[in-house]
């Protein structure tokens, strides 16, 4: 749900903008990433069932926000998320 702003999401092959009030699933089968495509900082609230891809987040905090593609690719491989190539797109884009 994006609260206030304007995000761009991929998901699989499909590009949706969704500005504020908006809503959009991702299921967790298809690739899928976001990013704050307004002018000004945004917000949004996501919801992620099953449970415990919340530890991705804490890891990231623990970290400071940073971290590299490898310690990345660790925790993905730790916690089974799949890495469907959009994290490379989504840089060049």
């Amino acid at each position: 749900h994006v609260l206030d702003g304007h995000f761009r999401y991929w998901c699989g092959a499909d590009i949706y903008d969704v500005g504020a009030g908006g809503v959009i699933a991702l299921p967790p089968p298809l690739p899928h990433q976001w990013k704050n495509v307004g002018d000004t900082p945004g917000h949004i609230i996501g919801i992620v069932s099953p449970g415990g891809f919340e530890r991705f987040f804490l890891e990231f905090a623990r970290k400071g926000g940073a971290m590299t593609e490898a310690e990345i690719a660790a925790l993905n491989a730790e916690l089974g998320i799949i890495d469907g190539g959009l994290a490379g797109d989504l840089r060049r884009r």
